[in-house]
């Protein structure tokens, strides 16, 4: 993956550190991301721990992130920002504390069956490629140098992922990956369904 990137931003002492306090609809900064991403602030959502940023440019321009509070380390503010309001901003603290504390230790009881059960779908979906995949049944190798993937593999994994209703969710998660793994709860409660399979805390 190549992303957009600004070789003429600004430095970062243009900008104030992160904070709960400047969490304000309308203030605008960046992520510090390896490229700065600029975002500006749209809503925030202390009952569930979250806030909405707007990306301001490069390829996901206009697209909106859920951002959990206690990300808000990660971000910059720049000159002269709207402050919260004090009570505003102790309830942001509470929900900040609590998104925080989420920590799952992974089910070691159901760690064997899940495991077995991954195996068993592994088994599954190898016949079904050698079967139905033109690529696979050519021995062709995956270029691993390039910025797209095989059309034809690309192709008959997707209709394997649609025939099991998986493929709504997988693009879901791909896309929201790809943009910022840390946004929204779709990665997070992927996250916890692992620790509940026991695969991993």
């Amino acid at each position: 993956m190549v992303y957009q990137f600004n070789s003429d931003m600004l430095p970062d002492t243009y900008f104030h550190p992160g904070d709960l306090k400047y969490i304000v609809p309308g203030n605008e900064g960046r992520w510090l991301d390896p490229r700065r991403t600029p975002i500006r602030i749209l809503e925030v959502k202390p009952a569930s721990g979250f806030f909405i940023v707007e990306i301001l440019d490069f390829e996901d321009k206009g697209a909106r992130w859920e951002v959990q509070l206690e990300s808000v380390d990660a971000s910059l503010r720049k000159e002269a920002p709207k402050r919260a309001k004090p009570t505003a901003h102790c309830t942001r603290r509470q929900s900040h504390a609590w998104t925080d504390s989420l920590r799952l230790q992974r089910n070691l009881r159901r760690r064997a069956a899940s495991e077995a059960t991954i195996e068993s779908l592994r088994a599954e979906i190898r016949a079904w490629m050698e079967s139905e995949s033109a690529f696979l049944r050519s021995a062709t190798t995956l270029d691993l140098s390039g910025q797209t993937g095989n059309p034809a593999l690309w192709t008959h994994l997707k209709r394997y992922m649609t025939e099991k209703g998986l493929w709504d969710i997988e693009e879901a998660f791909a896309e929201q990956y790809v943009r910022n793994p840390n946004s929204g709860e779709l990665v997070k409660g992927h996250a916890i369904v692992l620790a509940e399979l026991g695969l991993v805390t």
